[in-house]
């Protein structure tokens, strides 16, 4: 199993703050452009967004097969890279053609269609990014992360907002923005996504220590990658872990969309765009615990090689408490002060009650600590409790939304997910719980098994 000595303590101690920065970048970006329109557009086409936004993201979560934590714990990279790059491409290619499909059957809703070409634009340079971002991270670079991921928020903000408020069409300005996205993606993470680089005088290079192709490996066309990867063992090896990991990954993103949906069905796009700007203000938890958790990766791997549960366990509580000391605060604080910071920032339309702030608080406070120990079981390989945890989460959301948004509107979609939190953090406490007792049973048996062997040496 890779240790991961390099990027262990820079990405869990000493320099996480890059990753960090890359994600309030990624957060600042989205939340920029989601504030941008509400304050000069219709409260409707802010629903369109947040309606394009539901659809796509747990789209785009599946296809993304979960490869970046996956990266951090692969002991065989140097045989395995061109087949992990090649399902990145490959599922990339997948999620814009569903959201293509998507747009063509869609048609309720004016803009709609363009709205989610231009999302599904941004998601797939997020995705392609990721990849370069985990073998980055698995090397210790993580200065690189976060820089790239400044850079191609700015551009995706600023493209944005110029098309946005010099011509008024949301599609197009989502369109040219995710373009500019990815020209910042092909530029800065090309190495990592094996593309070459072309010198004035026609030969590729790259740069000192950024060549992560294995000895005689070089870019190859789509069409000859998609052939290899079908004649490749380890193809199917990568794809027998990662699509259980973006099955619970679609699970994840469902439980966040599923009331969103239900809220813009059941009563207006109106309400659903008070739900996606309160959301994305209290997105920065969840965020930052998630980033934290991907410098630890490596961390939970090795702590499973050498320790086994109580290793992993202790590794993710100190984790968990340290992410809790910093949502915690952030989440009572914005209890107190949300509904006059949402009139601020949004406009009078976007006045919340405190019941919908409160179980908007307890989602981020339970989704951010959850998000840690589905990293440390991601990193250990552990699919199944994963999968009944978000199960779990994925119902209790639903039956309350179900109950609840016909009764209490927006309150009711949060509380249904601040629930869901609950029951997720919840059932991965459960099972670090029975993995400890299981591995203290076994070595209570081994230790027992032994006794009678010493003392037959000893007589």
């Amino acid at each position: 199993m890779h240790t991961g000595e390099g990027d262990t303590m820079g990405g869990g101690k000493a320099h996480w703050r890059y990753l960090a920065l890359g994600a309030l970048a990624a957060a600042g970006s989205q939340w920029l452009m989601l504030w941008l329109l509400a304050r000069t557009a219709e409260p409707q086409l802010v629903g369109i967004y947040g309606l394009a936004l539901a659809w796509i993201t747990p789209l785009f979560a599946f296809f993304g097969l979960q490869l970046r934590p996956l990266l951090a714990t692969e002991n065989q990279l140097a045989e395995r890279l061109g087949s992990y790059r090649t399902l990145r491409w490959m599922g990339v290619a997948a999620a814009c053609l569903m959201a293509v499909v998507l747009a063509l059957v869609s048609g309720e809703q004016p803009h709609f269609a363009g709205v989610v070409c231009g999302v599904a634009l941004l998601r797939g340079a997020e995705l392609l990014s990721d990849f370069a971002y985990g073998l980055r991270t698995r090397r210790g670079e993580l200065r690189s992360v976060g820089t790239s991921q400044l850079i191609r928020a700015i551009v995706a903000v600023d493209v944005f907002g110029l098309l946005w408020i010099g011509v008024g069409n949301l599609s197009l300005a989502l369109v040219a923005s995710g373009c500019g996205a990815w020209m910042v993606t092909l530029w800065l993470d090309r190495d990592g996504l094996g593309l070459p680089r072309i010198t004035p005088s026609g030969q590729s290079w790259a740069l000192p220590g950024q060549s992560w192709a294995p000895p005689g490996q070089s870019w190859k066309p789509p069409g000859e990658l998609w052939k290899s990867v079908a004649q490749r063992p380890e193809a199917t090896a990568i794809l027998r872990v990662a699509l259980p990991l973006a099955a619970v990954m679609f699970l994840n993103q469902a439980v966040v969309a599923s009331p969103r949906i239900l809220l813009g069905w059941w009563l207006s796009l109106e309400a659903l765009a008070q739900l996606s700007c309160l959301m994305g203000l209290l997105a920065l938890p969840g965020l930052l615990a998630a980033s934290y958790s991907a410098g630890l990766s490596a961390r939970f791997a090795n702590a499973s090689a050498t320790g086994g549960a109580v290793a992993i366990w202790l590794l993710a509580r100190d984790a968990a408490l340290r992410v809790l000391g910093v949502a915690l605060p952030v989440s009572l604080l914005f209890l107190v002060i949300g509904g006059s910071l949402m009139t601020v920032l949004f406009g009078d339309a976007y006045r919340l009650d405190r019941l919908t702030l409160g179980g908007a608080a307890l989602f981020a406070v339970t989704w951010a600590v959850a998000s840690v120990f589905g990293t440390a079981a991601t990193a250990t390989r552990h699919v199944w409790p994963q999968a009944i945890a978000f199960v779990s989460a994925l119902s209790v959301c639903l039956v309350l939304a179900v109950l609840l948004i016909p009764r209490l509107a927006i309150a009711g979609a949060t509380l249904s997910l601040g629930a869901a939190g609950l029951a997720l953090m919840l059932v991965y406490l459960l099972h670090f719980h029975q993995q400890m007792v299981k591995q203290t049973a076994l070595s209570a048996t081994r230790a027992s098994c032994a006794h009678p062997q010493e003392r037959i040496a000893d007589a």
